[in-house]
């Protein structure tokens, strides 16, 4: 509930435009009510109002205390505008380094894309009527009275230092991480987890709290693939200038390398290998990421690291955690389907050979599914297996292997 303010009789402020993508998530605060296409994907873009609140209020009732209940609710995350100024870029082997002093940065709340519906009080206070919000009914004068708003998001949007990274070099298709879901289902999961062992490596190097620096990403293209730039930003607003001295390409440069030697070290051998399957409280987990817990990967973040150093992806990283997933997957779905496990061109393979016959080629987590995008090591396993007489023949990864295992099934199943 949004309360009065000493500082102004409107306690929501004055609206900022906002306009979403709802393919590639690209945000534009441009000050326009018509309709825009997405610059990075081309859809069409969703319009609403942001309001960065003065201040909250209670409901007026003192129920007793009891944390069964709470859960942990979604606030927003940092973004970038994809009409924010850019500036001058440095080179540094896959990644350009842009110092973005004073930009702009916004965190939207929209009530997981449904907006909140809100209603003016006679007090002047404006509550969000939208009953999913609330443990138990408001106040009758609350939910009757007042007068109706159009539905908007809260949040905050402040000036601070960014230190801006386009990972648009790399040993990849269009020379970038694609992050379209159907296109690498591990995109998005492997530059988030690149910008958590960014900004843990930064904590250690200023000896600072990690919650004073954050870190998102701004959706871009890089020839046809839309992909996403990597920021780092100082919690504080004005900034405290830690962007800016980890935007210097010797500092980088030197964070990238201790986090390929003694962190990868640290992250792959030992108990941690063994334990952590994809991310955990002691390599990439904490509070202020839990919403993106399911994405999180720590040999996706290295996969960017190498790569953002001008190396190729080191496929024996996920040799071991694939064999695991194979044999789990045939174990748990053998009882439905004949499966075989196979090398194929040096890459392993799930084969069905019931029916007609189908398999899935198992590769790296980045590369691309689209058959345009498909690299020779993949183009060669696949027409392998066709040659051999499968009437199906899919190309999947690891993660997804991992993730959503029923993808794969259903793609065997087709050739029954």
């Amino acid at each position: 509930i949004i309360g009065t303010s000493a500082r102004a009789r409107d306690p929501l402020g004055t609206p900022l435009p906002v306009h979403r993508c709802g393919q590639c998530g690209s945000l534009d605060t441009r000050p326009t009510d018509e309709s825009l296409k997405c610059s990075v994907c081309g859809e069409e873009m969703r319009a609403f109002s942001l309001y960065q609140p003065e201040g909250f209020r209670t409901i007026y009732s003192q129920p007793d205390y009891d944390d069964s209940h709470i859960t942990p609710m979604y606030a927003g995350y940092s973004e970038l505008s994809t009409n924010t100024e850019l500036g001058q870029e440095t080179r540094l082997h896959g990644v350009s380094l842009r110092l973005l002093e004073q930009a702009e940065v916004v965190a939207v709340n929209d009530n997981n894309r449904k907006l909140f519906d809100l209603s003016r009080q006679s007090d002047g206070s404006v509550v969000a009527q939208n009953r999913d919000l609330y443990r138990r009914p408001l106040p009758e004068f609350m939910r009757t009275g007042g007068q109706a708003l159009d539905p908007a998001a809260i949040g905050e949007v402040r000036r601070t230092d960014v230190l801006l990274l386009g990972l648009d070099g790399l040993a990849l298709p269009d020379g970038a991480v694609a992050t379209l879901p159907w296109a690498c289902p591990a995109g998005k999961g492997a530059l988030l987890s690149f910008a958590e062992l960014l900004r843990n490596a930064a904590k250690e190097y200023l000896d600072i709290e990690q919650s004073e620096l954050e870190v998102g990403l701004q959706p871009t293209r890089s020839g046809a693939t839309v992909s996403a730039r990597v920021f780092l930003a100082d919690a504080l607003d004005n900034g405290a200038g830690y962007a800016l001295e980890l935007g210097a390409s010797p500092t980088f440069e030197r964070l990238l390398t201790s986090i390929r030697d003694a962190t990868g070290k640290r992250l792959r051998e030992g108990p941690h290998g063994v334990a952590c399957t994809s991310s955990c409280p002691g390599c990439l987990r904490n509070y202020e990421n839990r919403f993106n817990h399911w994405a999180l990967d720590w040999r996706l973040g290295l996969d960017v690291v190498d790569l953002v150093l001008g190396r190729s992806l080191d496929l024996s990283r996920w040799s071991d955690r694939t064999a695991a997933l194979m044999q789990s997957f045939a174990d748990g779905y053998g009882p439905h389907l004949r499966i075989e496990q196979h090398t194929v061109n040096g890459l392993p393979a799930l084969v069905s050979p019931e029916g007609r016959g189908a398999a899935v080629v198992i590769g790296h987590p980045l590369w691309r599914h689209e058959d345009a995008h498909w690299n020779p090591e993949v183009r060669r396993a696949v027409t392998e297996l066709r040659g051999r007489g499968l009437s199906q023949v899919a190309v999947s990864d690891t993660y997804v292997l991992d993730r959503t295992p029923i993808k794969l099934f259903n793609a065997l199943l087709e050739g029954t």
